[in-house]
């Protein structure tokens, strides 16, 4: 909870990503592939950061649609997991070229795994489809 609280203003964002912090949260990610909490607090982190436009780019350059779908993947079983690595997904897809990139590591077969997992769960419904919708959005 801490990180996405740290996230929260525009002047901790900048902050954040020009600190390397997205490139930290995704090697901890790589790091610890099955600390759930890790894995949530991360995907809301960034997913803050990722709100300026600018740390976007710097999410894609840092492998980051490949170590989402590796994180989402292992842990789309855990509703808190999902819900904020798919409200990272919905963020960064905005960028065509992180969506393009999102869709060739396999990221809508997730979001539909998970989606399946949690279906009488409605926050992640909303979020797992909101992810998919901003993904094929321009594809």
């Amino acid at each position: 909870h801490a990180l996405g609280m740290f996230a929260g203003s525009d002047d901790q964002k900048v902050r954040i990503g020009k600190s390397g912090g997205l490139q930290v949260m995704l090697d901890a990610m790589s790091a610890h592939p099955k600390q759930k909490v890790l894995h949530e607090q991360a995907c809301a982190a960034m997913a803050l950061v990722c709100e300026v436009d600018e740390y976007k780019t710097t999410f894609a350059e840092n492998d980051g649609a490949s170590r989402l779908t590796d994180s989402l993947h292992g842990l789309h079983k855990h509703a808190e997991v999902f819900k904020q690595g798919s409200k990272l997904v919905s963020i960064i897809a905005i960028d065509q070229e992180t969506a393009r990139e999102l869709r060739g590591q396999g990221i809508l077969d997730t979001l539909l795994l998970g989606l399946q997992v949690h279906e009488a769960d409605s926050s992640c419904l909303l979020f797992g489809l909101k992810a998919i919708t901003t993904l094929c959005e321009n594809a």
